[in-house]
């Protein structure tokens, strides 16, 4: 099963939707950001309505940017995936998105 971050509490307005997962994550090196965009998740397949929640960490953001991208280059993702790191930090970032993150790497 994929990795996904299961909300409390739906943050979409859809009613019902409880599971996200990144859809997109960005590093861009240049301009030292991180662009996540999580969609909607039903268990097997992202759920194709256009909703979606879009989070951007650059110079103004607190981690900022470059922060992030530092810490990624140097994690190993062998013992935390990628999209886990993503959704954890995402998590502690934004207290709305409260929710356990579980799943397997794909």
């Amino acid at each position: 099963m994929a990795e996904s971050l299961a909300l409390n509490t739906p943050v979409l307005a859809k009613s019902g939707i409880t599971t996200v997962r990144p859809a997109f994550i960005g590093l861009d090196m240049t301009l030292l950001t991180v662009t996540i965009v999580l969609r909607p998740w039903n268990g097997s397949g992202f759920v194709a309505d256009g909703r979606q929640l879009e989070f951007t960490y650059d110079a103004t953001t607190t981690p900022t940017g470059q922060f992030l991208l530092r810490a990624l280059n140097k994690a190993n993702l062998s013992t935390n995936s990628l999209e886990n790191r993503v959704m954890t930090q995402i998590k502690a970032d934004h207290p709305e998105l409260a929710g356990s993150v579980s799943g397997a790497p794909d």
